[in-house]
């Protein structure tokens, strides 16, 4: 699709030409770069409440930079300690219950 441009480019066609050249190569781009459907979770505590505190806490901070006053710097403070307690007890929570799934007769590959 590259190449198709470049030598549209370099040779003297119309400019309608060069249009549909670079429609078709966005369309083709956007398939390969986006995908439709959920996005995958990264790690295995991330859950809706640490999503929840986590959208909340960003929300104080942007809120906080429009208008720095003591109250939304105490309240992006709270949230942001929220935020990370959630995170921390995710944590714990997730790698307990991981532990605790590992057997005798669990694999060293699943490990």
């Amino acid at each position: 699709m590259c190449d198709q441009i470049i030598e549209h480019l370099l040779s003297w066609k119309p400019i309608d030409e060069l249009h549909v050249l670079l429609n078709q190569a966005e369309n083709e781009l956007v398939k390969r770069v986006f995908w439709s459907g959920s996005r995958r979770r990264r790690v295995p505590w991330w859950n809706e409440s640490y999503e929840t505190s986590n959208r909340n806490s960003k929300h104080a901070y942007n809120k906080l930079k429009e208008c720095f006053t003591i109250e939304n710097h105490v309240e992006y403070k709270k949230l942001r300690a929220k935020s990370r307690f959630i995170m921390k007890e995710s944590e714990k929570n997730s790698w307990r219950s991981y532990v605790s799934s590992i057997n005798s007769y669990t694999s060293a590959s699943d490990v």
